[in-house]
């Protein structure tokens, strides 16, 4: 089972609606189930799936995941993906835009005046 959330927080980029995150990763053939929700941790959906594997970003520690113990007692096991700063939605925006402002910088400072017309 691969958890994703609803909501990511203040400042998360909406450019990559939930939609088409949760069908890449349902495209994986190492991922069983995608859920959705929207209530603070995912215990519903993991009393109901009582997955043999959940699976969270390297951004947490099974000490800050409050669901730990809950996926523990069920018998699951707890992986954590590598965290990557160059792979994360907000860092691949932020390189984005600031390519494109310095692609129109650098555009303008080389373009070339238009000579006066010939009298």
């Amino acid at each position: 089972m691969w958890e994703c959330e609803a909501a990511e927080g203040p400042g998360a980029p909406d450019q990559f609606p939930q939609r088409p995150r949760l069908r890449v990763l349902a495209a994986l053939d190492c991922i069983d189930h995608v859920a959705a929700f929207e209530e603070d941790t995912p215990e519903t959906l993991i009393r109901a799936l009582q997955p043999d594997v959940f699976v969270k970003g390297g951004d947490y520690t099974e000490e800050t995941l409050p669901e730990a113990a809950l996926v523990r007692s069920l018998g699951g096991d707890i992986r954590f993906v590598p965290f990557s700063d160059d792979r994360s939605t907000t860092g691949i925006i932020e390189r984005i835009r600031a390519s494109a402002s310095g692609r129109r910088r650098s555009t303008r400072a080389k373009s070339t005046p238009r000579k006066a017309p010939a009298t």
